[in-house]
């Protein structure tokens, strides 16, 4: 029970003078902690952090004024209520302290009464601001926390496809910086399936899809993203040939293909454009665009980028249009 007690930091060369205060504090459920000087108060202070320090005023070495610039100085100890005795029954010596920072002043011989009733009040008014303190820290922590919960939220959602939870086209262009490789899917038959069965079917088609592509791409070095609609990516961070991004889109048809996406008993099996990029110069996520239309153009299950590519040339004229328009 004692450690629940106040603390109170008695500080003063005069070991009578201490003990008087202790004596006119007898009743009283406190703790005390004694310094005999300036320099070992504040020192004290700011270790033990009590609920009041009472400070006489005339000490040698620091003085009771010096050791209060020090105490309100630090940040553990600057808002403990300070209780100053002293001597010199002074007006101008009294607003001195009150203006240094001084909680209190009672001169010496004080009533212990009095001394009693004021050490009650700071010790009160102290506790009270430190526990209001704390609930607003507390709520301060709860808000600061709310309110990254939901920027983490937000950011989020900014970045992945709300229907999929995968991520979208705006962080593959943050992205692809870390690709070698790159394909890109567009699903061949999903406007006819949205037509036959409906938006709801499709959606849930586009879910199977993607938990699909994440069981075929699951190596930690290749990433998968939902773009938009029917539209997935695939980043791959290292390559080591073109073969190798051939066989990958390769597989993926067979997959498709044989094993069909269920959805409410229905089978769908599935055929996909791929447009396969490597990593050449800063464009890996457009020239990969341009060779999925490419492919579609063609009507090509897959198609590697080629700066040969009639459609790069009007994609790069479009652009620099664009650019016209917004500037």
């Amino acid at each position: 029970m004692s450690e629940h007690k106040p603390l109170v930091l008695i500080v003063d060369d005069m070991e009578d003078n201490r003990m008087a205060v202790r004596l006119a504090l007898r009743k009283e459920e406190y703790r005390f902690i004694e310094a005999e000087e300036g320099e070992s108060g504040v020192e004290l202070a700011i270790q033990e952090e009590p609920a009041l320090i009472i400070l006489d005023l005339l000490m040698p070495n620091m003085d009771g004024m010096e050791a209060l610039e020090k105490i309100r100085a630090h940040p553990k100890t600057r808002r403990i209520p300070v209780l100053m005795i002293t001597a010199m029954d002074i007006p101008e010596k009294k607003m001195a302290a009150l203006k240094g920072g001084v909680t209190d002043v009672i001169a010496k011989p004080f009533d212990r009464v009095e001394l009693a009733v004021r050490v009650r009040s700071l010790i009160t008014m102290y506790t009270s601001l430190y526990e209001k303190e704390r609930q607003l820290e507390e709520m301060n922590n709860l808000l600061e926390k709310r309110v990254m919960e939901k920027t983490e939220a937000i950011v989020a959602n900014y970045y992945s496809n709300p229907l999929t939870g995968l991520p979208n086209r705006l962080r593959l262009f943050e992205d692809q910086e870390e690709f070698e490789g790159l394909l890109i899917i567009d699903v061949d038959d999903f406007k006819e399936i949205v037509t036959l069965y409906g938006y709801y079917v499709g959606d849930d088609v586009l879910r199977e899809l993607g938990h699909r592509l994440k069981l075929i791409f699951s190596d930690s070095s290749q990433q998968l993203y939902h773009l938009e609609g029917d539209l997935f990516a695939v980043g791959i961070q290292k390559v080591d040939n073109r073969d190798e991004l051939s066989a990958m889109a390769e597989r993926l048809h067979r997959v498709l293909e044989t094993e069909p996406i269920v959805v409410d008993n229905e089978e769908f099996p599935l055929r996909v454009t791929i447009g396969i990029g490597c990593r050449e110069g800063e464009n890996l996520v457009v020239h990969t665009e341009v060779a999925l239309k490419a492919a579609k153009v063609q009507r090509s299950h897959q198609l590697f980028f080629d700066t040969s590519l009639p459609l790069l040339k009007q994609y790069e004229t479009n652009r620099q249009w664009l650019k016209k328009l917004r500037s």
